[in-house]
Parts: C-alpha cells; structure tokens; sequence
C-alpha cells in the first residue's frame, strides 16, 4: 500500500489564501429539513440534499474569515451566506455538503488529502521572525555583541509577505494554522462521506437512542471505489447515539503504510443538535500517529524498535457553537510523542490530556524529551478562537501558539473584523506576547523586543504592533492600509548603537539599523494595558479561547 507522504490533493485546491483563524463558514442550512435550503429538482444538476436530522453540523467548515477573499464570495457578502457557493472548491462549506450529499462531480480522490488528516508541521510566514543578523550590539557586555537570531523570535517584521503579497498579521495568522485547518477540514469531509454512505445506503438506518452502528465494511467500499488501491484500511467506522437521543458521535480510524511510513489518523466528531436546523453545538478531535526523527517533538522512551525512529502524533481539536449566523470556536493543536496501543475507544486520549469540553489541555505538558508514560504535549501549542458573524465575517479573533513547554511567554495575534457602508470587510490585527500558553486569558501583555539577544529580557514593554487592512466587495485578497511594526531587537525597542538587517535581506549593511527608534503601537488615553486598549479599538476576546 502506498504511504501518505503522498498527497491526494494538489494544494491548488485551496485557491485563495486564508486571513484569521479556523472559522465555521456557513454555506448552507443545518438540520432535518435539508442541508442546502434548495430546491434539489430546480435544476443545476445537484442531487437531492441528504436530510440529516440534526445528526451532522452542516454549515460547519474547517477555513478562515479570509477565504471570503474568494471573488464568488466576497461579491455576494450582502446576501446571506446560505446563499452563496463559491466556484471551484474555494467554500470548504460547500465542499463538505457536496461530498455528504453523494455529488457525483466530486472526486473524493480528489479532495481527500489523507497526509494533512494525519498532520503537518505548524510553519511560519515569511515576513514573521526572519533570522537577522546584528552587530555592537548595545544590551550585551561592553556593546560589542554580534551574531543571528533565531528564526520565530521576531514578530511581524516585514509589512507584507513577499510572495502573496498579503499584510504579514493576515499571512503569519494563515500559515500559523494552516496545518490544524487542513486537518479539521479532512476530518469533516470524511466524516461527511461516513453520514452520506448511511443516507444512501438501502439496509443502513441511523442508529437508535442507546445504540451503535458499525461502517466499517461500507466506508472501505466507499473508499477503496474511490482511491483504488491507494485506499487506506479503515480499522474502525462507527456512529453512535447516546441513550438520552442527544448526542452524535462519529469515529474513524485509518491506517496505511508499513515499517517507517506506518500512519495511523483517528477523527472523533461529538455533535449536539438544538432547537432548530442552524442551532447546534459539538467537538471534534483529530489525531495522526506516525514515526519521525526529528527529536525536538519525539521521545526518547516513544521510540519505534524496528525502524529506530520516534513515535509521535500530531492532535488537533475544535469545539464550536452555532446560533443562527452567529459562530463561535475554539481550536488547539499540538504534537505529542507516543502511539496508542490499538485497544481503546479514544486514540489521542493516551497520549493527550483533554479538558471537558473535548479541548486540548494546555496545563499539562511533558518538561523533557522522556515521556515516562504520562500525557503531555512536547511541542509548538497553538491555541485559537473566534466569535463572529457568519452572514458578513464581522467579530474577533484571538491566535496565540508557544513552541516550547520551557518557554515563558506565548507569542499572540489578536484582531476584530467589521463591514463598512461600502461593503469592505476590514481588519484590524494586534500583535504582542501573552502569559504561557498553559495558562493565558489571551490577553496582549506588550512586546518582548530582545528575546533571544545578548543581554535579553522577557519582560513585557507596553507596546504592541499594530495592521490595518481591507478586503473591498470582489476583492481576491486583503490591502495593507497602515501598519506599525518597526523595533530594533533591543530591550528598550529601539537602537542607539545597534546595527542590525532591518530590511530582513540577508545583508547587515554598515550602519543598517543603527539610530532608530521604536515605531511601535502604544495605548492611548490613559489606558495602562494593552488589553484595554485593544478594547477601547472594538476588540472583545473570544469567549471559547
């Protein structure tokens, strides 16, 4: 059988880049009357809409705000977004409910990219910590300190991302997720195909109160049509209803490969309907086991005999809240060392520790690379919510991620999006540092200028950087509209004798940087926080963060 580092969808797939954060994009209706609210025999070539009951949070999909900068979207952002599809496969929404209603002009070898369900590394943009080099510097014994900092130790650094283009908060929050959200998006889909296979299937009926029902046989006939012999074997397909009627739950375990490139991905879907079709509630949890080398995310007691390399797994969960056109999540992800033993009914659960909202927990990390049987991340936590409209993209946004369980502050990216008269969404994103992920509100503290420098400082300043963008009606992508970013990586934020590569080039120039000062965003008013401020500016922080 063939590994997963093959990819079975091309990245193309995804056209327009993402803005903020892992959203739920409302395309359509969802509950018993119906996924999409359209007429199915109004033409089109559709096929009939699946009804399912209450049973599969329709609407819900694994994207951000920005993918709004698809011009089929962003055209029709006054209308409901019920009503809108994008082109192509730019509405993942749209996608998900194609695949959950059978839509034949949908490749499932197409869209199913099993590599990003079991898990990618978390990158960073471009334009966001770039290694640069400095000389004399002004904080280290006798101001003559010279050297490279690390990589992912500076914030936003350069406006723009020089190959989109885009506003660096708006490609830092994009690439930053990227990973989790094509990880969520997997985990629907295939768990859209689970409840579409019962919906089309003449002797399957969806389980009872109190009782369970088992897909395993007709999910690898799905899949096995579908990718041929590059299907993965589905060890475990189930769908089950708690004895009180009111919960949903969906899971799936997939394995493939063999020896080194063994993978094994497991999706748990808890959904709870409400009231009505566009009311609801639930979580998701998405785990990829694999086996790696590189030790800064494995263990030294996780490690795989026969192949000499680490266990590791990769975990990401979302759990989320639909009232209306009103969304609200929130996301984790992290890596882990250790595989589950095969045995029990929860995968991650034996190397995750889980809050009781289906969340990741953020508390409990491992302090070495030796994990001694306990649960614990091992590295790169993110962490990331949002409280929105789905009808106009209007609402907050709150993204912190930390690398390290040793680090003392996490790095994090605040926003609030509204609409003006015209019809543009705009964006205003704040960045600064924020208590250890293990127990921050999210709350923006200031900046940390000189984090890895001689002489450094992890004490917050009071100043925060600051980007303004907007996304015009029919717009593709966002526009820079202002931005305050520049520091020099001092403790003090700004530079008397420090030379360092401003322009983030490659090339510390004589003189290059030497003499400026912080152009920084500061509080206003009085104010004595940078949280206040934020707030003062619109910002509410999300309430699931």
């Amino acid at each position: 059988m063939q590994s997963l580092s093959r990819s079975w969808v091309a990245r193309a797939a995804r056209p327009f880049a993402g803005v903020l954060l892992l959203a739920a994009l409302t395309a359509c209706g969802g509950g018993g009357g119906g996924s999409s609210g359209e007429d199915p025999d109004a033409g089109g070539g559709d096929p009939p809409a699946v009804s399912v009951g209450g049973s599969f949070p329709v609407g819900l999909s694994v994207g951000t705000p920005a993918d709004l900068a698809s011009a089929a979207v962003a055209a029709g952002r006054a209308a409901p977004m019920a009503h809108r599809r994008a082109s192509g496969l730019g509405d993942d929404a749209a996608l998900i409910e194609a695949v959950l209603n059978g839509d034949t002009t949908v490749s499932l070898a197409t869209v199913l990219d099993l590599e990003a369900l079991f898990g990618r590394a978390a990158v960073n943009a471009s334009c966001y910590g770039p290694s640069v080099a400095y000389a004399s510097h002004q904080d280290s014994a006798g101001g003559t300190g010279s050297g490279l900092l690390p990589t992912g130790d500076l914030g936003l650094w350069v406006a723009t991302e020089s190959a989109s283009g885009e506003p660096c908060a708006v490609a830092q929050v994009d690439r930053r997720v990227d990973s989790a959200r094509d990880q969520g998006r997997q985990a629907l889909l295939v768990a859209a195909l689970m409840r579409g296979v019962v919906a089309r299937s003449a002797t399957l009926a969806m389980p009872a109160a109190g009782a369970s029902l088992d897909l395993g046989s007709e999910l690898g006939t799905a899949l096995s049509t579908a990718l041929g012999a590059s299907a993965p074997t589905v060890a475990v397909a189930s769908l089950a209803l708690d004895s009180a009627g009111s919960v949903y739950s969906y899971r799936l375990v997939l394995t493939d490969g063999s020896g080194a490139s063994a993978r094994r991905g497991e999706l748990i879907l808890r959904h709870v309907p409400g009231s009505a079709d566009t009311v609801y509630s639930g979580s998701l949890q998405v785990s990829g086991f694999s086996l790696d080398l590189d030790a800064a995310f494995g263990c030294t007691d996780e490690v795989d005999s026969a192949s000499g390399r680490f266990k590791v797994a990769r975990v990401s969960t979302l759990a989320y809240q639909r009232d209306g056109s009103r969304l609200a999540f929130g996301s984790r992800s992290a890596h882990y060392c250790g595989h589950p033993d095969g045995t029990a009914s929860d995968d991650g659960a034996q190397v995750a520790a889980l809050q009781s909202d289906g969340q990741l927990d953020p508390s409990v990390g491992l302090a070495t690379g030796v994990r001694g049987g306990v649960l614990g991340w091992r590295g790169n936590f993110t962490r990331y919510a949002a409280d929105y409209d789905a009808d106009t993209g209007a609402g907050d946004f709150l993204l912190a991620w930390q690398a390290g369980t040793g680090d003392s502050h996490a790095r994090a990216l605040a926003a609030h999006a509204g609409v003006d008269g015209a019809g543009a969404l705009t964006l205003e994103a704040w960045y600064a540092y924020a208590a250890d992920i293990a127990s921050t509100t999210g709350d923006l503290l200031g900046m940390i200028c000189n984090w890895a420098g001689p002489g450094n400082s992890h004490v917050p300043v009071l100043a925060f950087q600051s980007q303004r963008a907007s996304l015009a009606a029919g717009a593709g992508s966002f526009t820079l509209d202002s931005s305050l970013i520049a520091y020099a990586p001092t403790q003090s934020c700004s530079s008397t004798t420090t030379a360092y590569d401003a322009d983030a080039d490659g090339v510390l120039a004589a003189g290059e940087g030497v003499g400026v000062a912080s152009a920084l965003d500061v509080p206003g008013g009085g104010r004595t926080t940078v949280a206040a401020e934020l707030v003062s500016r619109g910002y509410t922080a999300p309430g699931r963060f």
